[in-house]
């Protein structure tokens, strides 16, 4: 629900395959992530608004991070929440506070780190002296983002 207020329920997608996916994923050059599950973010009159994806990361500097996002039909990172962190106490831990607001609301096919201040919409402004997490993180939504464009645009059959 974090990631889609609007949303009125969620249903898992049945055709759903972490192995199919990760093929894909891994086409993509994304091999450092994982799509664990996908689910239709529905309206009251159950529309579909778009899409909840659980991804997890394997690239950070202590290990997995885990986090779903929260896709609109038309691409848009309504959000993203962070499930599983284990990241350095006063650095890579900041992943919530720092990073998870720099998601929000875009409209991006794929998100780039800069360590100099973000000046574009694409861009994600690294922790400071945690670039790992920042890089797994924005790596993960890449891999999640990139998996909406190639499988569910346009809506599921």
């Amino acid at each position: 629900q974090e990631v889609f207020q609007d949303a009125a329920s969620f249903e898992e997608m049945s055709a759903f395959s972490e192995a199919d996916v990760q093929e894909i994923l891994n086409q993509g050059g994304f091999e450092g992530a994982s799509v664990n599950s996908c689910a239709v973010a529905a309206d009251a009159a159950g529309s579909s608004l778009g899409y909840v994806i659980t991804v997890t990361t394997h690239e950070g500097y202590a290990g997995d991070i885990q986090f779903t996002l929260g896709i609109r039909n038309d691409g848009t990172l309504n959000g993203m929440s962070i499930l599983s962190i284990n990241e350095t106490p006063g650095l890579g831990m900041n992943a919530e506070d720092v990073l998870k607001p720099q998601f929000a609301n875009k409209k991006v096919d794929r998100f780039a780190v800069t360590k100099t201040g973000a000046t574009a919409e694409n861009q994600i402004d690294a922790i400071s002296s945690a670039t790992f997490t920042t890089d797994a993180i924005t790596d993960g939504v890449n891999a999640g983002l990139y998996y909406f464009a190639e499988e569910l645009k346009g809506g599921i059959e």
